[in-house]
C-alpha cells in the first residue's frame, strides 16, 4: 500500500503487510489508518512512525471497517456476523530505532513492514458486540422452465424457490 503527498505528486511511504488489504480506514486527522487484510488481520498504523498493531483477528477476509468516533470499529467479513471491536492502540512518541519512516521523509520513498509484528498478540480477543446475519447463498440454479431456483447457502442449507410464490420455498430443512 502506498502513501502519497498530493501536493507534492509523489510518493511519502510504501507499508508492506503479509496479505492483501481489502478494507482501509482512516481516523479523521489522517494521522493513523486502520487495514483490513484479506487473512482476518486487522492493523492500526500510525502514519507519522510508521507503527503498527495488530488490533484483532478475524476468522474470515475483512471487506469493509467503519471507525466510530468512540475509538472502536465495526468490521464486515465475509461470514454473516458483523462485529464491533475496540481500536485504542497506543504507539511509541519516537519513531523506530531503524529510523526506516516519517511522513516528512524525503525522496525516494521509505517502506514500512507491519508484517513484522507476526509473533506480535492481537490486543483485542473478543469483539465487544456482534450483529448475527443469515447465512448468505453461495450457489444458485435456474431451472430450464425458469421458474424455480436451487440454491445452496453458506450452512450447507439446499433450498428451492418458486419465483411466482414471494418468500416462500419448497425445501426448509434448515
Amino acid at each position: 500500500m502506498k502513501l502519497w503527498d498530493l501536493g507534492q505528486q509523489r510518493c511519502v511511504c510504501t507499508y508492506t503487510f503479509d496479505d492483501a488489504v481489502w478494507a482501509l480506514q482512516v481516523n479523521p486527522t489522517f494521522t493513523e489508518f486502520t487495514a483490513g487484510c484479506r487473512d482476518g488481520s486487522v492493523y492500526r498504523v500510525d502514519t507519522a512512525t510508521s507503527q503498527a498493531r495488530l488490533l484483532f483477528e478475524e476468522h474470515s477476509s475483512i471487506l469493509k471497517l467503519l471507525l466510530q468516533e468512540d475509538d472502536t470499529i465495526w468490521a464486515a467479513t465475509t461470514s454473516p456476523t458483523i462485529h464491533k471491536w475496540e481500536a485504542k492502540a497506543t504507539f511509541r512518541a519516537e519513531p523506530p530505532s531503524d529510523g526506516s519512516v516519517s511522513s516528512a521523509s524525503p525522496v525516494p520513498p521509505q517502506k514500512a513492514t507491519p508484517s513484522s509484528l507476526d509473533n506480535q498478540k492481537a490486543l483485542y480477543e473478543t469483539p465487544m458486540a456482534n450483529i448475527e446475519g443469515l447465512p448468505g447463498i453461495v450457489r444458485y440454479h435456474i431451472t430450464n422452465n425458469k421458474r424455480y431456483i436451487l440454491t445452496l447457502n453458506s450452512n450447507h442449507c439446499v433450498q428451492l424457490y418458486d419465483v411466482l410464490q414471494v418468500g416462500d420455498s419448497f425445501f426448509s430443512p434448515c
